[in-house]
């Protein structure tokens, strides 16, 4: 594990940063000091923080993905991938293969080594002995000089690539060990010779070069395994650290099953009751395994063991329960506190990494101070004690938190929520339009099982009689995103990592994001500047907490000359000398909006952002724009149904919308479509208003992705792009008993 970097004073004369720290900066946390990680020359290219900045090897190397292509990039896609490692100075590779496109692409970069040296990748070409020349390919990259391709797992055709990196195929990647010598993966391509060739889609575990089908269950059977009941998660641990382990359900909402390499499939939540019959299981909701994959604790509709408790006329309140797999032992964690058999409504959040406390939440109350009201009740049981402790409520109906994080060792908890808690509410009206209570802003707050004492703190809330400028603070990011990997939020130290619009420190004069951290005894302080009309959003934190790594278009060292986004971290101790110059010759060079690639300039891929337009030039072909929408717009048009676009184009015309995704039952469909005239040049709004099917998908998952097109006949050419639509708010059970 890295050795945690103690924070020190935020004091420009106790540092000893390689560079002279100024300005706002100077007033930075931790003697903190800006690096830009992405490459200055970027082709007009804007990084992205769409759910891809991973702070890996100690915070020396890190992932993030960016709008197309730069620093010698083989492919372009949607997202293009690379890998930036702290020498000297920050340098920068992409990690996507070189590809032949089929379809459309998402992503060709699946998982990165906790180290950062290595991908898993899929592509068309052949790179390894093995490989099919035009078929399906799937391979472990060495992403150091000189690093080759190690296959992993070749088919004929383009299903196992589709699957793996094509729209709508996300959740088909489980994950791999720590260092990438196994890989964990589903496909309808029989890959195989016991695997079934009629399109169910199989588990399948690779391990030092051998592949093996893993979904077989103990009676010999196979199923057609879901992708949205296996979705990656490093959370879960769904793959074990060594790689020998790997949990699955058949079905969204099934019973727990574990492969281990080599010695085949147990059923994990089977019924330990005395009188059951063998094979008794039930359905498993949320659930978290230890690194090595030997203790897995779940959620499932119990009961399951002599001590499960069952209501009036045999109802299932739901359960927490842990399986070790030695001597196949079951316990039930919850049972001494359900003892009444009422419905719980239970969902795990979060387990400590050396299994201690166990975070989860609960409808009802289970302690005598947890309230009668409305909503969720977040608890934390310690299981060396059997103590349950209530945490805070989540008052009113439909009451929860929209996001969880956890210290690295779990001891602490950072959450997103707009409840009125520990005196964050906030009666204002800029806060009115998102939120899910009226008046209500969203906020972060966090809690140490080490201080129980001491109540949740709302760590973005500001001192008494802050105003509010916008609807909510965040963690920047969706809370599952690239490999599975959640941003650290919180340290085990207590600092703590969001943004905000909110004005939470003196420094801070804009009404745009900016980068906070929080720290016990000292509050809200700016990692970003503060002063620039550019946002800046919260990316990850290293889990020493050497660098916070943040997007942004706020040139935030001399050598940064563009207005392009780009990912920086804030370094402990940090700067490096060399970007603290300008360009030795800015003649010619280009500023401002004049650094982005003109439209028509960038590699053919789905457009990255919003172009500006010149007055029409006489005879010159008609051209469009999208504006792309924020974060924020995607997640008001997730709640609301409807998504509104501007549209600029340079001549009269007629426009054409539509919004397209992969449902539930695996079936393509038209979630939305709108068209509308342009009389003239100009910019011109569309509204798409989701259909009752998207609707339910987003009420049900919380999330939708979408393939966008315009179509611009006047210039016979189409705008796409691929995006999520979310609700910000967790999915909705369609069971009864534990979610």
């Amino acid at each position: 594990m890295a050795v945690a970097v103690a924070p020190s004073a935020a004091s420009a004369d106790g540092c000893t940063n390689p560079v002279v720290r100024s300005g706002a900066e100077a007033r930075l946390p931790d003697c903190r000091a800006w690096e830009q990680v992405s490459p200055t020359a970027k082709d007009g290219v804007d990084v992205v923080n769409s759910g891809t900045v991973a702070a890996v090897d100690g915070g020396d190397r890190v992932y993030f993905n960016a709008a197309g292509a730069f620093a010698g990039a083989e492919s372009v896609l949607y997202d293009t991938a690379f890998l930036s490692s702290r020498g000297a100075d920050w340098t920068t590779r992409g990690t996507d293969p070189p590809l032949t496109p089929t379809g459309l692409l998402v992503k060709a970069t699946l998982g990165l080594s906790e180290d950062g040296t290595k991908a898993v990748v899929a592509t068309s070409l052949a790179l390894a002995p093995g490989a099919i020349a035009g078929g399906s390919n799937v391979y472990v990259r060495d992403l150091r000089p000189g690093g080759a391709y190690r296959l992993v797992a070749a088919a004929p055709g383009t299903r196992l690539y589709e699957d793996l990196t094509g729209f709508g195929g996300q959740g088909n990647y489980l994950g791999g060990s720590d260092d990438l010598s196994s890989v964990a993966f589903m496909s309808t391509a029989p890959l195989t010779g016991d695997a079934p060739d009629d399109g169910t889609r199989s588990l399948y575990l690779w391990r030092d070069g051998t592949l093996e089908l893993a979904s077989r269950l103990p009676d010999g059977s196979t199923s057609d395994l879901p992708y949205d009941g296996n979705t990656p998660s490093r959370a879960d641990r769904r793959v074990s650290a060594d790689g020998s382990r790997v949990l699955f359900r058949s079905s969204f909402s099934a019973p727990l099953y574990q492969h281990v390499a080599g010695a085949g499939t147990t059923l994990i939540s089977r019924s330990h009751r005395t009188g059951d019959a063998p094979g008794t299981s039930s359905i498993v909701s949320t659930l978290r395994a230890s690194d090595d994959g030997r203790t897995v604790t779940f959620v499932a509709n119990g009961p399951l063991t002599d001590e499960s408790v069952t209501g009036p006329g045999g109802a299932v309140p739901g359960a927490i329960y842990r399986w070790t797999a030695d001597g196949d032992r079951l316990e039930d964690l919850t049972a001494p506190f359900t003892a009444d058999g009422s419905p719980l409504a239970l969902t795990l959040q979060g387990v400590s990494k050396d299994g201690r406390y166990v975070w989860f939440t609960a409808v009802r109350p289970l302690t005598a101070d947890a309230g009668t009201g409305a909503g969720d009740r977040l608890y934390v049981l310690d299981t060396s004690t059997d103590t349950l402790r209530f945490v805070t409520a989540f008052p009113g109906e439909g009451g929860s938190a929209t996001a969880y994080r956890f210290s690295p060792s779990g001891s602490r908890v950072a959450f997103q929520a707009y409840n009125a808690i520990a005196g964050a509410v906030s009666p204002d009206p800029a806060c009115r339009e998102a939120a899910i209570a009226p008046g209500l802003c969203g906020n972060v707050f966090t809690y140490d099982v080490a201080t129980p004492d001491v109540p949740v703190r709302c760590v973005s809330c500001g001192p008494a009689g802050t105003p509010l400028r916008a609807a909510a603070a965040s963690f920047g990011r969706p809370a599952t995103a690239f490999d599975g990997r959640d941003n650290r939020a919180v340290l085990d130290d207590g600092r703590v990592y969001f943004d905000t619009p909110n004005r939470l420190d003196p420094d801070d004069t804009n009404d745009v994001g900016d980068v906070y951290e929080w720290a016990p005894g000292r509050g809200a302080s700016l990692i970003s500047s503060g002063s620039s009309g550019e946002p800046a959003s919260f990316g990850d934190v290293s889990e020493n907490g050497r660098d916070v790594f943040l997007v942004t278009a706020d040139r935030l060292v001399a050598q940064d000359v563009d207005a392009l986004a780009d990912l920086y971290t804030a370094r402990v101790g940090g700067g490096i000398p060399s970007q603290r110059t300008s360009p030795a010759s800015t003649a010619g060079a280009c500023t401002g909006e004049a650094c982005r690639s003109a439209p028509g300039d960038a590699p053919a891929r789905p457009e990255p952002g919003s172009a500006t337009f010149e007055e029409p030039v006489k005879g010159a072909s008609p051209r469009l724009s999208v504006t792309r929408p924020s974060a924020s717009a995607l997640r008001t048009a997730g709640r609301r149904g409807r998504l509104v676009l501007r549209v600029t184009v340079t001549a009269p015309g007629a426009l054409r919308a539509t919004l397209r995704g992969r449902f539930p039952d695996r079936k393509t469909r038209t979630a939305a479509k709108a068209s509308v005239t342009a009389k003239r040049a100009g910019t011109v709004q569309l509204t798409l208003r989701l259909s009752a099917s998207a609707r339910k998908v987003l009420r049900r998952k919380g999330r939708l992705a979408l393939k966008l097109t315009v179509a611009y006949p006047a210039a016979a050419t189409e705008y796409q792009r691929t995006f999520t639509l979310t609700t910000g708010r967790k999915a909705t059970s369609t069971k009864g008993g534990a979610r």
